[in-house]
């Protein structure tokens, strides 16, 4: 299971980045679409990373 986590978040923040970059050719949308869209895919696949980390590579201290 933490291995499809990672996999969304490499996904979603490529995804994101890709519409960031992109040129109007590639995606017709607008500009402030795609800053948009692209910011909340990013944020999104930063969000899943964080979550992901705690649930399966943070120790769990209070078993130590």
């Amino acid at each position: 299971m933490k291995y499809t986590s990672l996999l969304m978040v490499a996904l979603y923040l490529g995804f994101g980045i890709y519409i960031l970059q992109s040129s109007q050719e590639q995606m017709a949308f607008p500009q402030q679409y795609k800053y948009i869209l692209g910011g909340m895919l990013v944020f999104y696949g930063l969000l899943r990373f964080v979550r992901a980390y705690q649930q399966y590579f943070k120790k769990n201290r209070r078993n130590d």
